[in-house]
């Protein structure tokens, strides 16, 4: 029988972006509760870097192929022919950064209607994180204040769209750096930018005296209704049960 390879993004070595590649190897075969995904998208994470610098080391049994989140189709792990009837997003325990990777049922979820499968793949990581330490964890309420350390990053963007349009909070953002800054202040709300040597009394006073803007709408308010709709569905009895497949 003639060998399925796909194609991946290989890291040849330990480095900076030079050392990613394109190669080919063969189609993993899934396990028993396992399915085989055909990756459309998948989400480029912070954990990626260190494990591609070689500063951080996978799971045991983990793929070594970088990407823990995608999106994509079931296929017939056989024909390899996709149900495109049903886009799914998978959180993964690596091997994303590849036109196929195996996934654990448990782990994949169906994407929400009005949400691309292209978009979809940004949201298992960051986005649910970011709703389970808000709502789950945090029990945040409306009018309640949320103080997001990191918020430049993708769980802090994702945390502050959360609290200000979700749950209708109050987002006070912490970052360092001015280019930071300049980020947040052009896409979300005026952050803070914080030396982490200063003292927290500094750090407090900054706080106090902060002026707000207003929030920028999303440009695409049908995609955000529909994220909100999946992530508070997760607040619902046996609501950690994902897809059936």
């Amino acid at each position: 029988m003639e060998k399925r390879t796909m194609k991946f993004i290989n890291c040849n070595g330990f480095g900076d972006v030079s050392v990613l590649q394109i190669a080919e190897r063969e189609i993993p075969v899934p396990k028993e509760g396992e399915v085989l995904l055909k990756v459309v998208a998948f989400g480029i994470n912070r954990l990626d870097i260190p494990q591609r610098k070689g500063t951080y080391q996978a799971p045991k049994g983990a793929s070594d192929i970088l990407g823990v989140e995608a999106s994509g189709y079931i296929v017939n792990p056989t024909t390899l022919e996709p149900d495109q009837s049903r886009p799914v997003m998978a959180l993964l325990v690596g091997g994303g950064y590849a036109e196929y990777v195996t996934v654990p049922k448990t782990q994949l979820m169906d994407v929400p209607k009005g949400i691309s499968v292209e978009d979809a793949a940004a949201i298992p990581e960051a986005w649910i994180t970011s709703y389970l330490i808000t709502r789950r964890l945090g029990g945040l309420k409306a009018g309640e204040k949320a103080f997001i350390y990191a918020a430049a990053s993708g769980v802090g963007t994702a945390t502050i769209q959360l609290v200000e349009r979700v749950f209708g909070g109050d987002s006070i953002a912490v970052c360092s750096g001015e280019d930071k800054v300049a980020y947040l202040k052009g896409y979300f709300i005026l952050p803070i930018n914080v030396n982490f040597s200063d003292s927290e009394q500094s750090l407090s006073s900054t706080a106090r005296t902060r002026n707000r803007i207003q929030f920028r709408k999303s440009a695409n308010s049908q995609a955000m209704q529909a994220l909100t709709l999946s992530l508070t569905a997760l607040d619902q009895p046996n609501s950690m049960k994902m897809s059936q497949c």
